[in-house]
């Protein structure tokens, strides 16, 4: 199976959510602001424009507490 780049960047921030520590207290939306910037470190500043970049991070979100 190949994931596109956007199926990669949402796999990056439920992979940031479950070993960064830090993101365990944040609020929904300083969740949501702390994954675009990690996912803009990872992916560069020009993957992504910042609507898709947040529309990922609310998926990766969801699919986290899916899971839990």
């Amino acid at each position: 199976m190949i994931l596109s780049t956007r199926e990669q960047a949402i796999n990056f921030g439920i992979y940031a959510i479950e070993t960064d520590r830090r993101l365990d207290d944040l609020n929904h939306a300083a969740l949501i602001g702390e994954l675009m910037h990690s996912i803009r470190m990872v992916f560069g500043g020009y993957t992504f424009e910042t609507d898709d970049l947040w529309h990922i991070a609310e998926v990766a979100v969801q699919h986290y507490n899916e899971a839990a």
